[in-house]
């Protein structure tokens, strides 16, 4: 946090103007930015955004009634590319840019380890509403007024958190970051009450164990409060996109905290995709999505929350963006024909619509005029165009050099966000080449993929990139063969393994991660070992489901493990640990038969001469039927 010094610009109060002497207020200037990002007009990075009007006024009526108080949770739905994110980024600027005190916080689910990594959107949210905007702000993910904003709510947020909900440090975030972030906010001054608050409450739980009488229920309770504290100061804009990927904890909390603000000055939009959650959890059960009897409670109980993307017009979409002087062809002479034909192929589906029509610049089916406006080539054919988004995609990716296609197969195999320094490790090349490919080339000029920021590691950088949409990902995961993909989930896994090491904060929310790789390349017994650790992480965040989903894992994984490999001294001592683990989950949600069997379970793997073990094994049983009240 380098970047965080006096400026020559007014500060910005935190709340009223405080004392010198009690809340100093400070601005945020990042070194050697723009002026369009210093000043904070407009998102470095703002897409075009047309034929959405009355949705983003149905949104703006929903802000309305929560800046009177009435606090509200509202959905936008849609398929993929339809353009939801898009939507609720140019809703949470105008937003911002009519209410001066607004304060806007983004979090998303993940494609491959939000359903196994708890409270993962509510993690993102409270980190940026605690002054975590330093790497996003400097990537030019965020504008400048956003995050100067944020910044600076973060003295109310911390004396939320030490007030009213202080088992969410280190739950919820990092402990150690936050009290960093807060000593550079305050910088030599007077220290403020809430920041000697902040240091004992770190300091203490640096020493002593979690709550071990802390239930789910008040992690959210605390987080609600939270959010009320901050609200009645603020404000709030939450924005919870792609909740088809959410945990089940996330939308468990998003049900608590929806129940509980009511006459609060906050607005929580959540993005997802109906069909998605429609088909349940993707297992051999094929549980009911947990979003689902979420946004049907909603619905039953405050009515119309819907912003259905499907009902949009999509000649309409055509026009206003080809009209658009924003638009990537403006000017242009494409007349009526031109767009009518445009429209039956693509039935105005935006991502697909965009997509082909960059195709078609490339290609040189559109040309310029002596005049610098757009028209149709001579040799547009449009029997010869994609009639898919998934085909317009391949053939877009498959005109790059090999050089760049390679970059991307290797970052599609991390996720849809993914690291520089894993894909400079992997294809054994320098990393400065590799950021200049992706930013200078995937990003600026081909709009493939954006860069997201950089974090610091144990004194490693971490430069991270997001695809521009998760369809790009897919496709070129998709394309690769099954040796190939075996090859590269090893290959990224070990990469991400050296990034992280093992003590950091972020090493250990990179288990999920870390177990899908090794799984997936077959490397049984270290994707055993993440698969544990996710769980028991799982378990120290109270996300009790997704802790005896990832031990189960385990356990099938192990059991797959042919008799004459790993099944030695390592095979038994995990297996017996594993079920222990799976006990004490059941045992403390009251699955107290299910929780026996599964300490029966690690007791059959334990050597007849460990003693020690078996007695401890054998007083967690007791402890079970004692609980019961099976004394005999």
């Amino acid at each position: 946090y380098q970047a965080i010094q006096e400026g020559p610009a007014p500060p910005l109060a935190v709340d009223q103007p405080a004392k010198p002497t009690e809340e100093p207020a400070h601005t945020l200037e990042p070194p050697a930015r723009p002026p369009l990002f210093l000043e904070g007009e407009e998102p470095v990075d703002r897409p075009v955004f047309v034929a959405r009007e009355l949705q983003l006024a149905r949104l703006a009526g929903y802000l309305d009634s929560a800046l009177a108080g009435r606090s509200q949770v509202v959905f936008v739905t849609g398929d993929a590319g339809c353009g939801k994110t898009a939507l609720i980024q140019e809703f949470a600027w105008s937003a911002q840019q009519a209410n001066p005190d607004l304060v806007v916080a983004c979090g998303h689910g993940n494609a491959h380890t939000g359903a196994g990594d708890p409270y993962l959107p509510f993690r993102e949210v409270l980190g940026l509403l605690t002054g975590d905007v330093g790497a996003r702000w400097a990537a030019g993910a965020m504008t400048g007024e956003l995050a100067r904003r944020l910044w600076h709510l973060l003295p109310l947020t911390v004396k939320a958190l030490v007030e009213v909900g202080p088992d969410l440090i280190d739950l919820f975030l990092p402990g150690i970051p936050l009290l960093r972030r807060a000593q550079a906010y305050v910088q030599g001054a007077v220290r403020p009450g809430w920041l000697a608050q902040l240091e004992e409450l770190v300091a203490r739980k640096g020493t002593a164990p979690g709550n071990p009488n802390l239930q789910q229920s008040a992690l959210f309770e605390q987080y609600t409060h939270v959010l009320r504290a901050l609200a009645s100061k603020k404000p709030l804009l939450l924005a919870l996109d792609d909740l088809q990927w959410a945990d089940a904890g996330s939308a468990d909390l998003l049900f608590h905290l929806g129940r509980r603000m009511e006459g609060s000055r906050m607005l929580v939009v959540g993005a997802y995709r109906p069909v998605e959650v429609a088909m349940g959890r993707d297992s051999p059960a094929r549980e009911r999505h947990p979003l689902e009897p979420v946004v049907n409670e909603f619905k039953r109980t405050f009515g119309d929350i819907e912003v259905d993307l499907h009902q949009v017009e999509g000649r309409q979409f055509v026009d206003a963006l080809l009209d658009s002087p924003a638009s990537p062809l403006a000017p242009n002479r494409l007349g009526a024909e031109f767009r009518q034909t445009l429209h039956r192929h693509t039935a105005g589906y935006p991502l697909f619509t965009v997509e082909l029509l960059r195709g078609m610049q490339e290609r040189q089916d559109l040309l310029r005029d002596a005049e610098g406006r757009w028209v149709e080539g001579r040799e547009l054919d449009w029997q010869m165009l994609p009639v898919r988004v998934e085909a317009v995609i391949a053939e877009r990716i498959g005109r790059l050099p090999q050089r760049l296609q390679d970059i991307l197969t290797v970052a599609s195999v991390e996720g849809e966000t993914f690291t520089a320094e894993v894909l400079a490790t992997v294809e054994a090349v320098d990393l400065g080449g590799t950021i200049r490919c992706l930013s200078d080339t995937l990003d600026s000029k081909h709009r493939l993929v954006s860069a997201q920021g950089v974090s610091r590691v144990d004194d490693q950088n971490l430069s991270r990139y997001r695809f521009r949409h998760i369809l790009f990902q897919k496709h070129l995961y998709n394309s690769l063969d099954p040796v190939k993909r075996v090859y590269l989930h090893q290959a990224v896994g070990t990469a991400l393994e050296m990034l992280y090491g093992a003590r950091s904060p972020e090493a250990q929310a990179a288990t999920p991660q870390l177990a899908r790789h090794f799984q997936e390349a077959g490397a049984a017994e270290k994707a055993v070992a993440y698969l544990h650790q996710a769980g028991e992480r799982a378990q120290r965040l109270y996300a009790n489901a997704e802790a005896v989903e990832y031990f189960q894992r385990a356990l099938a994984l192990l059991d797959g493990i042919p008799p004459d490999e790993l099944r030695g001294s390592w095979w038994q001592e995990m297996a017996s640990r594993l079920y222990e683990s799976l006990g004490d989950v059941l045992e403390w949600t009251g699955e107290h038969d299910q929780a026996r069997l599964a300490y029966q379970g690690a007791l059959a793997y334990v050597p007849g001469d460990e003693r020690l073990r078996q007695a401890h094994l054998w007083r967690k049983m007791g402890n079970v039927w004692r609980l019961q009240r099976q004394y005999h």
